[in-house]
């Protein structure tokens, strides 16, 4: 990560990110760089966090998890697509997301952005609610649009 000019505090967040994630998930060595399920769901959560919370380009998140910037692009069309709608995948995010909000921030942090009453955390959530919604109702109208053969 030396060479992509990230400030050592946002690296030191970025290891942080990947420690954490792979603690939670039993992601061990053997499984790093393999196309087991439980390895890449991890790897495109992490990168959805990493693309939400710094300014870096795809290509700069391909160079740091070692992948192509399409792959990057990929992952966080994953995580927002598909398993964002699995429980354990949303509660990994969101113990990510704190961490990392954390440590960029502070404790307060997000409680100090503060738009009609919501600080910017609850509005993150909301609007990935929001997201999950949209992509339920929109399965629902495909069901049946389906049923009604339109």
């Amino acid at each position: 990560m030396h060479s992509l000019n990230i400030l050592s505090s946002n690296k030191e967040i970025i290891i942080g990110l990947f420690k954490h994630a792979y603690e939670s998930n039993d992601i061990e060595l053997k499984h790093i760089g393999t196309r087991k399920r439980k390895f890449v769901e991890t790897q495109a959560i992490i990168v959805s966090i990493i693309h939400e919370y710094f300014k870096l380009t795809l290509s700069q998140i391909g160079h740091i998890i070692s992948k192509h910037h399409a792959t990057t692009l990929h992952y966080i069309n994953l995580y927002e697509d598909v398993l964002c709608t699995e429980k354990k995948n949303r509660e990994l995010h969101e113990m990510l997301s704190e961490y990392v909000n954390k440590k960029l921030y502070g404790v307060k942090g997000s409680e100090s952005y503060d738009i009609n009453s919501k600080d910017n955390k609850e509005l993150k959530a909301l609007c990935k609610n929001l997201i999950l919604e949209n992509k339920k109702l929109h399965a629902n109208i495909e069901s049946i649009k389906y049923l009604l053969n339109v």
